[in-house]
């Protein structure tokens, strides 16, 4: 008798596992998509792994809208919290806009996610990721180097109109960080202008001193009302070309 009360425990908690994981198909997807990285591209070259979303569960469901959409507006802003944080057609006052960010995001991320953040072929994608890669100790060869693969995707393959933002400071407390990106900037610049993309360096308004002022963040790496406001000026004439 306690041993059939034993299987019967058993044989449940198989069950309750089994449709814990059916019912969360897009966190196996990420998964998977993870373990690719990790054995394809995505390792500096001292064998350092890609790392994970920091909420894995909310990439899984932000990513699985994508995939269920498997479309686009005509212009498509890709990237990470600070792209996910816009309301981006209300600050242009244009819903012909897709967000297509991820809080947490990685260059690799972006990279494995790229045939359902940008399904559509020819539209306006504008890009502005590489802080968590940074932030995580991945050097900026590393960025620039996934960063050329993503282009090459959206240009090559896409025929996408592909407007790069330099990568955004962040706060005086986070000096080393800062000196990361200013190199990443150097290298990236050169890559975009060399594969035909069009560069928009958004530092000098916003970080007057070498870091991201906090007139326009809170926390040091997330922009404000004030910061998006001057985001927009700078990539409006991509948005509405006179």
């Amino acid at each position: 008798m306690m041993n059939r009360r034993i299987l019967y425990l058993v044989l449940m908690a198989a069950l309750f596992f089994a449709v814990g994981v059916a019912s969360r198909p897009a966190l196996g997807r990420l998964k998977a998509r993870m373990m690719a990285v990790q054995t394809a591209k995505g390792t500096e070259p001292d064998g350092k792994q890609t790392d994970p979303p920091n909420d894995p569960l909310y990439y899984a469901r932000r990513s699985s809208q994508f995939e269920k959409i498997n479309k686009t507006q005509k212009f498509v802003f890709l990237g990470d919290s600070r792209i996910d944080c816009a309301v981006w057609s209300e600050l242009f006052g244009n819903c012909e806009i897709s967000n297509r960010g991820i809080s947490g995001d990685t260059t690799a991320g972006i990279l494995q996610r790229l045939p359902t953040s940008v399904p559509d072929d020819g539209v306006v994608c504008i890009i502005q990721a590489g802080v968590n890669d940074l932030s995580n100790g991945y050097s900026p060869d590393f960025v620039v180097n996934q960063y050329r693969d993503i282009l090459n995707y959206l240009l090559v393959q896409k025929h996408s109109k592909v407007i790069v933002t330099s990568v955004m400071l962040v706060g005086q407390n986070k000096p080393s960080v800062c000196a990361a990106i200013n190199e990443c900037n150097r290298k990236l610049q050169g890559l975009v202008s060399g594969l035909g993309a069009a560069w928009v360096d958004v530092n000098p308004p916003i970080c007057t001193n070498g870091f991201l002022s906090a007139q326009y963040s809170n926390d040091g790496v997330h922009l404000n009302g004030d910061g998006y406001e001057v985001l927009v000026k700078l990539l409006t004439p991509y948005l509405n070309p006179q």
